[in-house]
């Protein structure tokens, strides 16, 4: 009977051993595995900082862009109203034109008005050219912007 209980526990020592060693293998791959998800959460903590600043920039970027886009649509209000000035000068220019034409005068007196008065439509008519243009390359850089 002795023998038999000695037999039972000589047993029952080496499944607890077995199992013991399978713990230790469970052990072991946990182990290794919780190493592994520490290396995936650093990398992935890294790319968060990355992304973290490159979200910061792109804000930095949108801000940068937003400030030159008002100072782009300021400038074309600007030029507008310069365009807007000078098409009223030209046009002015234009009826005093039309009206020097029409009046009889000394021919010397009205040649010289009327040589006055097509420099100044002409300087107007440049202006407005140069308005109209200047006013053509903000609303570009605005669409662009």
């Amino acid at each position: 009977e002795v023998q038999e209980q000695r037999v039972r526990a000589q047993g029952s020592l080496a499944a607890a051993e077995e199992e013991r060693s399978r713990l230790v293998r469970e052990l072991q791959t946990a182990s290794a595995q919780l190493a592994e998800t520490r290396q995936t959460a650093e990398k992935l903590m890294g790319v968060r900082s990355e992304l973290e600043v490159e979200a910061a920039q792109a804000r930095n970027d949108a801000s940068v862009l937003a400030a030159e886009q008002r100072v782009l649509h300021d400038r074309l209000k600007d030029v507008t109203a310069q365009l807007a000035q000078s098409q009223a000068a030209c046009s002015s220019a234009q009826r005093e034109l039309s009206q020097l034409q029409g009046m009889p005068q000394r021919l010397d007196d009205t040649q010289e008005q009327l040589r006055s008065v097509q420099g100044r439509a002409s300087s107007a008519e440049a202006e407005a050219v140069r308005c109209k243009a200047e006013a053509r390359h903000l609303t570009d850089q605005l669409v662009r912007a």
